[in-house]
Order: C-alpha cells, then structure tokens, then sequence
C-alpha cells in the first residue's frame, strides 16, 4: 500500500477521534452509551448484537436531537445539576430513546385509526 492510504487513514482517523472528543460528538457517544445500557438492561434471554446496535444508534440520535428537552425536564425535576448536567441529560435521553419512539408511533398510529379508519376494511 502507498504511503498516501496511510497518511489520508491516519488524518481521517485523527479527524474522528477529534469530532468525537467535540460537543457533538460526546452527546452522540453518551446517547449510544444510554441506548447500550438500556438494550442490556432490559433484554431478556438471549441477547442479539444486531439489537445492541440498532439501541446504540438510536439512542444516539435520540440524544443529539432531544438532549436539550431532557435537560431542562430534569433540571425542572431535580433543580440545577450542575457541571455534568448537559452529559447526564443525553445520556439519560439516549436509554430513554427507543422507548420514547415507539410510544409516539403507538400515539400516531392510533391518531391515524381515528381519523381515517382501516383502510384494509374497503
């Protein structure tokens, strides 16, 4: 392999690791945190990877887009929280992720029924 693979592979990767050490991309490390702890926690049985992965993606953009609601939510709970508030609330929005989609599905959906019926009935 050229030496040009290597350099562009390295500058890439040093260009992640600082995206990932960046605002952005501490909220979407401790969202994927949050959404691995809650696939671990609440799996029963066998657990699958492709499970794992899939709570760890989706509390990862539960986390970057919905941080700041739970951030004030808790800070109204709990009162001020201080220096680890904003990692805490997206951490904390990331185990609470999945679980927040599908209720809101669930709610459209059954919106959805009201207004139009089932459309399988003709």
């Amino acid at each position: 392999m050229s030496d040009n693979f290597w350099g562009s592979l390295i500058l890439y990767a040093t260009a992640g690791l600082v995206w990932l050490g960046g605002e952005a991309g501490r909220a979407y490390v401790a969202g994927a945190t949050g959404g691995l702890v809650r696939w671990w926690l609440i799996g029963r049985g066998r657990r699958r990877v492709v499970d794992g992965i899939t709570a760890a993606i989706g509390g990862a953009v539960f986390a970057a887009y919905f941080a700041p609601v739970t951030l004030a939510l808790l800070e109204k709970m709990l009162g001020q929280l201080g220096d680890g508030a904003q990692d805490a609330a997206t951490f904390t929005t990331g185990m609470l992720g999945m679980s927040t989609a599908k209720i809101a599905i669930a709610a459209f959906e059954s919106r959805v029924q009201r207004w139009g019926g089932d459309d399988d009935n003709g």
